[in-house]
């Protein structure tokens, strides 16, 4: 069995795992209370940047990783199988998600911006059905309202036009 791939994809990836040992580490300068949620990012991190790893292998484990996150290898096209750079274009739109969502939740709160940001997303960008798409929304958006307002007791920012700072 021969592990094929490129070494320059797992740049992104082994930074990112980087990353998520730097916050496991900063988490143990806090206290135990405090120490939950860069605990939790850090976790997360390190899961996601070893997932993408082992997209970049060329083997069935690496193809099921591949497909259930819907990435392509390198940027091939499924249909012509040749490698070829995101157009200008895509990205900029790809960032302006990203940009607007950060300014929606400054303006508007983490809250209220959430669940229209992923019922758009996965609507628009992702072409899911409005259903699927409402209902990710509104169990992603009340998965977070759980876990930091009454687990960790962390109040998430209320938007500068809702009494934010």
């Amino acid at each position: 069995m021969t592990l094929a791939f490129d070494m320059r994809r797992f740049g992104p990836g082994l930074l990112t795992l980087a990353i998520g040992v730097l916050c496991l580490l900063w988490a143990q300068a806090y206290p135990p209370r405090e120490s939950g949620l860069p605990t939790l990012v850090g976790w997360v991190t390190i899961a996601l940047a070893l997932l993408d790893m082992a997209a970049q292998f060329d083997t069935g484990w690496g193809r099921v990783v591949r497909r259930i996150a819907g990435m392509e290898l390198g940027g091939e096209s499924r249909a012509e199988g040749k490698t070829t750079p995101p157009a200008w274009r895509r990205i900029a739109i790809a960032m302006s998600w990203v940009v607007g969502y950060g300014a929606a939740i400054y303006l508007f709160g983490l809250l209220a911006t959430t669940p229209v940001y992923i019922f758009l997303y996965m609507t628009i960008n992702g072409g899911r059905r409005v259903a699927t798409s409402a209902l990710s929304a509104a169990a992603i958006t009340l998965a977070i309202w759980i876990v930091f307002e009454h687990l960790f007791h962390y109040p998430l920012y209320p938007g500068a036009l809702f009494g934010g700072r």
